[in-house]
């Protein structure tokens, strides 16, 4: 019974180290499903565990405990953000803040209106404002993903779920074309009134994607990012903001100086993607999800977009969509390494799994919605759409001045 125990602790061992190969490397079947499965490795380490106790046999007893630990902790960082510079700085803030972390001005007077303008979560295409002497979000909304499995899942319950939650950015992934026509007949253009599809391709996997948005668009294309799966297709919109400026009336008097404001804009991308699956093609699932990473730097390679806005402070990116992976693989790691941050990791309340939505326990990860650093999540959730194998995600975004 010894050799056994040992046997199966080893074997876990080995299976948890998967997720630390190289990005790329695991793009080789069956290695994406076994990484998948890694959040479950600590049941059959406790298993171990137990019947070394009951057997007496306390030095597998201990291995089996500490490796149960090991890997439970492979989940840190789903709360470890709990802990982070931002709770504790809170705790010996000077001055007071608002739940957006919005810090009132030291001498205690404040623009009462530009607390109220920036929240455009159910007022389409109003551009959010912040004052100089209060540092508030340029813009606050809720964005929502779902995998449409084929074209099945309920156009009236996405419509709903859209409505209900004031949803001001909708992504979808495996749609057809009588979902779609079925979604404008349930009156999701009256929401959502800019919409960008994906072209169907021979490389869809499942079918296309769709982007819908309530803000005004200011660039809208079929695919942003060329990957080897589904068009990503994306809708450019640009959040005003005034930026302060600071004039100094007389050069030997530095504590003489008047502060002014310009106009600003913060230029976000929103895209829709879905990375095929590893049955597709395991190692074009593996390209296309370090792939989207290019939507992270999505100004650097557009200089028509950056002559659009000559008065852009930032660009922004947001993905969202099935990207068939979850923290634990090495691809989706080198992705957000290439400058996204996970909406569920930002929160920090446990991971948000989406997949299979018929079965409360065991799911797994594999929804996203990512962001660059300028924007961050305030609220994350999954919840069911009638006819999708997936769970929907929706996440409350903030963009930071």
């Amino acid at each position: 019974m010894v050799w056994l125990l040992s046997l199966i602790l080893l074997l876990v061992a080995v299976w948890a180290a998967l997720r630390f190969l190289p990005a790329g490397v695991e793009g080789r079947l069956p290695l994406p499903y076994l990484i998948a499965l890694t959040p479950f490795l600590w049941i059959p380490a406790l298993a171990c565990a137990v019947v070394a106790g009951v057997l007496s046999h306390w030095w597998v007893c201990a291995v089996a405990g500490a490796e149960t630990v090991a890997l439970l902790a492979l989940q840190a960082p789903y709360w470890r953000h709990r802990c982070s510079g931002t709770w504790l700085e809170s705790l010996f803030r000077r001055r007071p803040a608002d739940a957006d972390g919005c810090a009132a001005p030291s001498d205690g007077t404040a623009d009462s209106g530009a607390h109220d303008a920036y929240d455009v979560s159910g007022a389409p295409d109003v551009p959010a404002r912040t004052g100089a002497a209060y540092r508030c979000p340029v813009a606050r909304f809720t964005v929502m993903t779902l995998n449409c499995r084929y074209g099945r899942a309920s156009a009236e319950a996405i419509v709903t779920a859209v409505r209900t939650r004031s949803v001001a950015v909708l992504a979808l992934q495996e749609l057809s074309r009588e979902l779609v026509e079925e979604l404008e007949a349930n009156g999701l253009s009256l929401l959502l009134p800019h919409r960008q599809l994906g072209q169907e391709r021979p490389t869809d996997n499942g079918g296309f994607n769709g982007v819908w948005t309530r803000f005004i668009p200011e660039d809208m294309r079929s695919s942003a990012v060329d990957i080897p799966a589904a068009d990503v297709p994306s809708i450019t919109a640009a959040f005003p903001q005034p930026v302060p400026e600071y004039e100094i009336a007389d050069d030997d008097d530095p504590a003489g100086q008047a502060e002014s404001e310009r106009e600003g804009t913060v230029v976000v991308t929103f895209a829709s993607a879905h990375p095929k699956s590893p049955m597709r093609g395991c190692r074009e699932w593996s390209d296309g999800i370090i792939g989207l990473g290019a939507l992270a730097r999505v100004a650097d390679g557009d200089p028509a977009g950056r002559a659009r806005h000559p008065q852009a402070i930032r660009y922004d990116g947001v993905v969202l969509g099935d990207l068939n992976s979850g923290l634990h693989h090495p691809s989706f790691r080198r992705l957000l390494a290439q400058g996204f941050r996970d909406a569920d990791l930002s929160v920090a309340q446990g991971a948000t799994t989406t997949f299979p939505s018929w079965l409360p326990w065991p799911r797994i990860e594999l929804d996203h919605v990512l962001s660059t650093p300028g924007i961050t999540a305030g609220h994350v959730e999954s919840f069911v759409v009638e006819g999708s194998d997936h769970l929907a995600l929706a996440a409350s975004l903030v963009v930071r001045p």
